[in-house]
């Protein structure tokens, strides 16, 4: 016990990216201690965004790296309204072996989404799709789907992807040309 509560450290966390705040430092003793990082996620993009907060031991010099890595993901999906009957239209070329992923916000009372793609120029191309939602209630296959289809200049995909209502969908897809 006297080894134990003996410990006590001091962290200094630097985050990556300005769009998360993390305090100058914190101490930390054997028991553990929480620290609360602020998230401005209001000038971001809609998608996925990834960084990191390096958390240093300011008593280990600074070559040592950090001790502590700590992963940080946002998912900022697009909006739907109901004055256009939620629908969503984006555009994006999708050059080959380039993976696109999609994030939209799923509006109470849907069950699910019409995903259509349309392919404009290039020759046949082979796209790989997978869609799905987190949730707490739904089984897995009930709230995702995979699938393989080929378009030409001016074809379109269509299909039906089941979505639980007042999460995010994410719509993957991955052309192989």
């Amino acid at each position: 016990n006297a080894t134990q509560a003996a410990f006590l450290r001091t962290y200094r966390p630097e985050p990556e990216a300005d769009w998360v705040q993390a305090p100058d430092m914190f101490y930390s003793s054997a028991h553990g201690q929480s620290f609360k990082l602020r998230l401005n996620c209001e000038d971001l993009e809609p998608g996925l965004h990834n960084t990191r907060v390096m958390i240093y031991d300011v008593d280990q010099p600074r070559e040592f790296g950090p001790e502590v890595v700590l992963p940080v993901t946002v998912i900022i999906p697009d909006h739907t309204v109901a004055s256009n009957e939620h629908r969503h239209q984006h555009l994006f070329e999708l050059k080959p072996g380039q993976l696109k992923r999609n994030f939209l916000e799923v509006p109470y009372g849907a069950t699910q989404a019409k995903i259509r793609v349309t392919q404009f120029g290039g020759p046949r191309n082979e796209i790989r799709s997978g869609a799905g939602s987190v949730s707490g209630f739904l089984y897995a296959g009930d709230r995702q789907s995979r699938g393989r289809f080929f378009l030409e200049d001016g074809e379109t995909y269509e299909t039906m992807v089941p979505v639980e209502a007042g999460t995010v969908l994410e719509y993957t897809m991955a052309s192989r040309w």
